[in-house]
């Protein structure tokens, strides 16, 4: 590594290692001291050679810490490097990692010489690590630590909203409480759910509302027999209009729906079951709609609304949402669809085929200690906001931060475990 190895007088005793050297354009970023392209050299695995694979995940966040990492991997570390295309689930990234040529199901049969070798902000929670170790064994891809941020999901408040009610009646709209309507009245802060156009939100058959689990799990831990009703011999959830209808009312409005405020979710209805479980439980007077995917950022960022997301992600940054907490986490509960309690952060990991580390340990040992704080990572994401690319953002994030990163590059005379030091 040219540029950040410190003069030190011993050296590490080892085998002379074969590389081949290639170029490789695809990351040009211009780090100080970078190695050239026609500098930079292969991995060998199973006595082939082959760029590093950095297996992508298709949300902005992990797409920006593949390009962080590809960038320290190519002009630091001096490795040809190729980003594979985005996967949208995290397992199905944690299976390429794994070198996976079958489906989980079918136990997985990884390939002698992947091509993958390493996928970065897996969101996985315990359960489904637990399934991977379980099904895969000895092909389980290489834990290598969190990314230093977590994942967070559930209902968000707006900032400029939450200060407003603190403001004025001292209400902190970021506390499930706030909404009991026999104590505050919440809904002048909001926007009137009937403002909202239908031709932004889906029908409700047109979403989870209409599944069976989702509603049948509502009635079992609310008792709202009114929130519910048999559609075609199945019980879903009863919205206003039926079946062509857009909204659903908690019982702590239904009878009163000028008082209910909007709180809108997307996608086929991400997240309806612990919102509808939490309005019904709790006695939040909500209005839960899903709004369609074009519009929903736009009806979120243009109107005073709750909605349903996750961090880090960029389409709400501007807003600088605040999540709504509910009583501790009740992990047993969760783990049975029950999601009345406050969320886990998630942690957010990092992975590697377990052929990596014979192959390239001082690689690994830069992967492992890769962490990026929630401010920095929301700083990130908000650059994207400009039109900026994710390979321009994390560049540029790498050129300001050097103070960050460079402690994480291992130096030339850092020797594998089993490796000795002598004088030189």
């Amino acid at each position: 590594m040219v540029g950040y190895v410190r003069s030190v007088v011993t050296v590490c005793i080892l085998l002379v290692v074969h590389r081949t050297w290639a170029v490789n354009g695809d990351f040009m970023c211009g780090l100080p001291e970078a190695v050239a392209p026609e500098r930079r050299h292969n991995i060998t695995i199973n006595g082939e050679s082959m760029p590093f694979g950095i297996q992508t995940l298709g949300w902005t966040s992990a797409q920006i810490l593949a390009n962080i990492v590809g960038l320290l991997s190519s002009e630091v570390m001096g490795l040809n490097t190729k980003m594979l295309p985005a996967l949208v689930s995290s397992i199905a990234g944690a299976l390429e990692a794994a070198g996976c040529t079958t489906s989980l199901s079918n136990g997985c049969a990884p390939k002698e010489t992947p091509e993958v070798h390493a996928v970065f902000e897996t969101w996985l929670r315990p359960s489904e690590k637990t399934l991977l170790r379980d099904k895969l064994g000895s092909a389980m891809p290489m834990y290598l630590g969190s990314l230093g941020y977590g994942g967070s999901k559930g209902m968000f408040v707006p900032e400029h909203l939450r200060a407003k009610a603190m403001d004025t009646d001292g209400l902190a709209l970021e506390y499930y409480k706030s909404f009991n309507t026999s104590w505050h009245t919440p809904s002048k802060y909001f926007t009137k759910h009937t403002d909202i156009s239908n031709d932004d939100l889906l029908p409700c058959s047109n979403t989870r509302f209409y599944l069976n689990s989702y509603a049948e799990l509502y009635l079992q831990v609310t008792g709202d027999a009114g929130g519910v009703e048999e559609f075609n011999g199945s019980l879903v959830f009863k919205c206003v209009g039926g079946a062509g209808g857009r909204w659903w009312l908690a019982p702590a409005c239904r009878d009163n729906p000028s008082t209910c405020i909007p709180m809108l979710t997307t996608g086929d209805g991400w997240g309806l079951d612990e919102c509808t479980q939490r309005a019904g439980f709790h006695g939040m007077p909500l209005a839960i709609a899903v709004g369609t995917r074009e519009k929903h950022t736009q009806v979120a960022s243009a109107m005073d609304v709750l909605f349903y997301w996750w961090k880090p992600d960029p389409a709400l940054v501007e807003l600088e949402s605040v999540s709504l907490s509910f009583p501790s986490t009740d992990r047993a509960q969760w783990e049975r669809g029950i999601g009345i309690t406050q969320a886990d952060t998630l942690e957010l990991s990092k992975w590697a085929n377990p052929k990596l580390a014979p192959a390239a340990s001082r690689l690994v040992s830069l992967l492992k200690a890769v962490r990026i704080t929630t401010a920095a990572i929301d700083q990130m994401l908000s650059e994207t906001k400009r039109n900026k690319s994710d390979s321009q953002v994390a560049c540029e994030w790498l050129l300001a931060n050097g103070h960050v990163w460079m402690p994480w590059v291992p130096f030339e005379t850092k020797c594998k475990e089993g490796w000795g030091m002598t004088d030189a």
